[in-house]
């Protein structure tokens, strides 16, 4: 089973005006997810499942990547990928699928914290930044120290 964590693009800084539910990507933000799936498109085999945080910008990120990957099913919104740190629903949320390809949109620091234990139980040290890739591999199911992590793609290259 192959997991993609991707954490949502460049975004509208929040505020008085805006809250953190409706912040919106950058015009910037949006040009570097592109511009990023596109590359992205070209060594990760089409996922069977997109699951995104309801959040906004992390929704604005999945649809682009969705969009230039051409993927078949509909988005899904899960609230586990808001603001969640329980890496062990997020593992079972994944099992449920019965895919084995999932691309997941996310937050920090929920995107590092599960990098790390879903590979190393927490005692890996991920710094995840915006609009960054990571894939973990699991030879079964999803499960906390369980995956390994074949690599992580930083936005910056794509700038």
């Amino acid at each position: 089973m192959n997991v993609y964590l991707i954490r949502h693009g460049e975004a509208e800084s929040g505020g008085y005006s805006v809250s953190d539910f409706e912040r919106r990507l950058t015009p910037h933000g949006r040009k570097v997810v592109k511009k990023a799936a596109e590359y992205w498109k070209k060594i990760i085999p089409v996922p069977e499942l997109i699951v995104s945080s309801p959040l906004l910008r992390a929704k604005e990120t999945a649809e682009i990547v969705h969009s230039v990957f051409g993927v078949k099913a509909e988005i899904t919104f899960d609230r586990l990928l808001a603001g969640n740190l329980d890496t062990d629903s997020v593992c079972e949320m994944i099992n449920m699928t019965g895919v084995n390809s999932v691309m997941l949109f996310g937050h920090e620091p929920d995107m590092s914290h599960h990098v790390s234990n879903m590979t190393s139980l927490g005692h890996l040290h991920v710094e995840f930044k915006k609009a960054m890739i990571a894939r973990i591999s699991f030879t079964s199911r999803a499960a906390k120290g369980r995956g390994v992590l074949e690599y992580m793609i930083p936005a910056k290259i794509f700038e």
